[in-house]
């Protein structure tokens, strides 16, 4: 499968510190699959960009890392990929402390509360 990990861009500055998750996230992942990593600070995209690109590329899952002063961006990119049917999973710290906001089925952010309970 190949999997990307997209950072959105933090709507300030292209000055920037790369975000190190999508680096270990690819060390992680398992043999057999690709990823592909693309931070939106050095590589920027909007809905339209990124939806083509998953389409071209043949992606077949995302993840989007993002923190608070990102995230109104991220929703926006996962809902253009999940538009196009490639299923997305968002993480960093923002969704972590907030994910009753989260656009996605109440289940799945009752589901990130209990794991956070159970490591408190």
């Amino acid at each position: 499968m190949r999997i990307l990990l997209y950072n959105p861009d933090n709507g300030v500055t292209r000055n920037f510190m790369p975000h190190l998750w999508m680096f270990l996230l690819q060390a992680l992942t398992p043999a057999g699959h690709e990823v592909v990593l693309i931070d939106g600070n050095a590589q920027p995209m909007d809905e339209a960009g990124i939806a083509r690109f998953v389409r071209e590329q043949n992606i077949g899952l995302v993840g989007i890392g993002a923190m608070t002063r990102m995230i109104a961006k991220a929703y926006r990119m996962a809902d253009a990929i999940r538009a196009v049917g490639v299923p997305v999973v968002m993480g960093g710290p923002h969704v972590t402390e907030e994910a009753d906001e989260s656009p996605w089925p109440k289940r799945r952010a009752a589901s990130c509360r209990r794991r956070r309970s159970r490591r408190s």
